[in-house]
């Protein structure tokens, strides 16, 4: 029986991705619907622009105390309270349109702080249940499946997005609540087991300190900690410099989103690939044939920035990556002891994340004073000798399976 058909006979992960495809879809038709509606009703880019990075700042304070809850208490009651969280926070804006008509900027602040709460609490509950609802050896293949997953919502979202904004702009946050509902209702018939019968071995041993202690110990985990912010920093910082050049060319909006578009969709094609060969190709080879395309889908944007090498490069950087992040994902799941995976996960999501926004403000801050050019360049120098330190790491080169063993 293949992979695939192993993990999805199993009820409750057919449930969990069921919720978390459905949800995922809703998150994407919201995150474009923040900034849209915005600029639509107050025809401001800085509010929208405020609204927007409203969830992210969410997801970056609330990490720490999600990690620590999803340590300390059972996933799927969580999983159920980010729903009821982010359910709340779009409901805001729901009843703020059809009732209560309170300044815009301010309310849909206060929404996009709830849905990033929620996606904060989530995230590291979803990673425990997942560790606990699928064997060690199918982790791999499981993360793959999360990244197509992912990739369908950042396809579909916009484009479906665009839609209901055209018909009413209110029509993309109505949406996003019944995605909610449905994932409470499906997340409601999980049975997940209970990992967590020794609370008080908990609360004493698996704190931060102990968590980091953990991640060094492991020589992959600490490449993967240290090498995860540099590529966000890199990535961020080259696609909004890309974005900034597609945006000044001739139709430059609609070059702009054909081109986000295209992304999704290589992302898309990419998530299926790495499906199939996180479970037939060695982790480590994997790992370096990815970070060598990073390599050359940076290198070669340095060398030639037109609006066709945009596509060309920058669509091989979105094929490769989510077998890069489905073999680091599965080992990451496979090797944390669950009492740390809350808080081992937020540590890297915080890191990750932390330093995608100050790419993209470098960016900017160069981009304004020489050109988008020059950010490609200096970025692709930076992370050109942070790779090779990160692919020439014996560990990395040498890993098998999920769990870390090699099979010589």
């Amino acid at each position: 029986m293949s992979d695939n058909r192993i993990l999805f006979s199993d009820k409750n992960y057919r449930l969990l991705m069921t919720g978390q495809t459905v949800s995922t879809l809703g998150n994407s038709v919201s995150s474009f619907a923040f900034f849209a509606y915005t600029l639509a009703l107050t025809q401001s880019p800085f509010y929208a622009a405020l609204v927007s990075g409203c969830v992210t700042l969410a997801i970056v304070v609330m990490g720490v105390p999600a990690g620590i809850w999803a340590d300390k208490h059972r996933p799927l009651p969580l999983m159920l309270s980010s729903t009821i969280l982010g359910g709340a926070g779009i409901c805001v804006v729901v009843a703020n349109h059809f009732i209560l008509h309170a300044p815009i900027p301010l309310v849909l602040a206060v929404a996009a702080c709830l849905v990033g709460s929620a996606t904060a609490v989530f995230s590291p509950a979803e990673k425990a249940a997942l560790k606990t609802l699928v064997s060690p050896e199918h982790l791999g293949q499981a993360m793959a499946i999360n990244q197509t997953r992912y990739s369908l919502g950042t396809v579909a979202g916009p484009i479906f997005g665009a839609f209901l904004h055209s018909l009413r702009p209110i029509a993309t946050f109505v949406f996003d609540l019944c995605t909610y509902v449905f994932a409470f209702c499906t997340f409601r018939k999980l049975q997940v087991p209970d990992t967590h019968s020794d609370a008080a071995e908990n609360d004493v041993q698996a704190g931060y300190r102990e968590t980091l202690k953990i991640l060094r110990a492991d020589t992959v985990l600490w490449a993967v900690l240290w090498f995860t912010p540099i590529l966000n920093f890199s990535m961020s910082s080259i696609f909004n410099s890309a974005f900034t050049q597609l945006a000044g060319a001739e139709n430059g909006a609609y070059v702009l989103g054909v081109f986000q578009t295209y992304c999704g969709i290589m992302g898309l094609v990419g998530s299926m690939a790495a499906t199939v060969l996180v479970s037939r190709v060695r982790g480590g080879v994997g790992l370096v044939a990815t970070a060598v395309g990073f390599i050359l889908s940076f290198g070669g944007l340095a060398l030639v920035f037109t609006t066709v090498s945009c596509f060309v490069f920058l669509g091989l950087f979105w094929l490769l990556l989510p077998l890069f992040n489905s073999i680091l994902s599965g080992y990451f799941l496979a090797r944390i002891p669950q009492r740390f995976i809350g808080k081992a996960s937020a540590m890297t999501t915080i890191a990750a994340m932390g330093f995608m926004p100050a790419g993209t403000w470098v960016s900017g801050f160069i981009s304004e004073r020489y050109d988008p050019s020059t950010v490609v360049v200096v970025t692709a120098l930076l992370f050109l000798p942070a790779t090779l330190v990160f692919v020439a790491h014996g560990d990395i080169r040498r890993l098998s399976t999920p769990t870390g063993a090699d099979s010589r």
